[in-house]
């Protein structure tokens, strides 16, 4: 997770960040679509196709006036537009709870690396 990400983060300030060594070392950046990660993107073109899904059902509905045709673009458009949009919705809650574990390892680097100055500063 690069800096960037970090500072965003409501409980890490800009003053504290350190950038993660190991992905420095990798020269791995966040990719993809202007620095979104993979969850990010998966998630809302999921809910975008869902949302189309969902649009074009109620569109073959409403120009169907049998039921049976009707219950197609139901099950079809809709159930599976919602599914698309709930597996969108978790992607997305996804990234989330990784940003947040993220932050989390990052804050407990940073405690650690006090306890160990505070350390080396009592045994002088």
């Amino acid at each position: 997770m690069d800096s960037k990400t970090l500072a965003e983060h409501p409980y890490v300030d800009d003053s504290l960040v350190i950038d993660d060594p190991e992905t420095e070392a990798k020269g791995k950046k966040r990719g993809g679509l202007h620095g979104l990660d993979w969850r990010q993107a998966i998630g809302a073109l999921a809910i975008v196709a869902g949302l189309v899904c969902i649009v074009g059902g109620w569109i073959g509905m409403s120009g169907t006036p049998v039921l049976s045709e009707q219950l197609t673009f139901l099950f079809s458009g809709g159930f599976g537009g919602a599914g698309l949009v709930a597996v969108g919705g978790i992607m997305l809650a996804a990234f989330e709870h990784h940003s947040d574990r993220m932050v989390i390892a990052e804050l407990d680097r940073k405690i650690v690396a006090l306890h160990h100055d505070l350390r080396s500063t009592r045994t002088r």
